[in-house]
């Protein structure tokens, strides 16, 4: 049979594809800011406290403390890892229609990892598995705060996210046989985003809102180190 389609279909992301960088590069941005007014405060705890890493499209984001040592005297940068990943979505075959767009609900899964290490105090000796979960718990807090911000009501993207919000908390154990796992710790936060997917070459959206960003990986790891300015709606 001949081919039907006679114009190019987009090479680009999908919005879904698009969201996930979205997420990732919000978190980056806030988080640094955050540590920046703080310590403009003059609180240098607090700022420390909202430092995060963040990474998407990774597997097993946590093998960046897998090799830590376990006396944190000897750690460069235990700060809390933050994974944006792509859970799943559905579509509301109700809503839109059958050739420019389809209303689609999706989840992320906002993966919220902390490193901990035996330590001790005045008054006795911190477990290290304990201090972990205090690392992923606040980050899980500062992450769900940064994203439920009113800022943020469409992440950026309004006519295009209708509504954004979390649907739950959850404890994940790392694997038993990764090494130095018993000092790691992941609070996962469901993050579930409504937003219209474009379907065809025949409909040629046009540009709502522009997002100026720019986001820098490590070539070997993925970790997004760098999110210029970008603009919100």
């Amino acid at each position: 049979m001949p081919a039907l389609i006679t114009e190019e279909i987009s090479d680009g992301p999908d919005t879904v594809d698009a969201l996930r960088e979205a997420i990732a590069a919000i978190l980056k941005v806030e988080s640094e800011n955050q540590v920046q007014l703080k310590r403009l405060a003059g609180k240098q705890k607090e700022s420390d406290e909202w430092r995060l890493r963040v990474f998407t499209n990774r597997s097993s984001p946590w093998e960046q403390f897998s090799d830590a040592p376990q006396d944190e005297r000897f750690v460069d940068d235990r700060s809390p890892l933050v994974h944006v990943g792509f859970s799943t979505d559905t579509v509301f075959g109700n809503r839109g229609d059958l050739i420019k767009t389809q209303v689609t609900s999706a989840t992320f899964w906002l993966d919220c990892y902390g490193c901990g290490a035996p330590r001790g105090t005045g008054g006795g000796h911190i477990p290290g598995d304990y201090s972990a979960w205090q690392e992923s718990s606040r980050a899980c807090r500062n992450v769900r705060r940064i994203l439920m911000s009113a800022h943020y009501l469409h992440l950026g993207m309004r006519g295009i996210v209708g509504k954004r919000t979390w649907s739950g908390r959850e404890r994940l154990d790392v694997p038993i046989g990764e090494r130095g796992a018993q000092h790691i710790a992941c609070t996962r936060l469901s993050f579930v985003v409504d937003f219209s997917e474009s379907a065809t070459p025949q409909h040629v959206p046009s540009a709502l809102q522009t997002i100026f960003t720019e986001v820098r990986r490590d070539t070997l790891d993925g970790e997004v180190l760098l999110t210029a300015e970008f603009s919100l709606s």
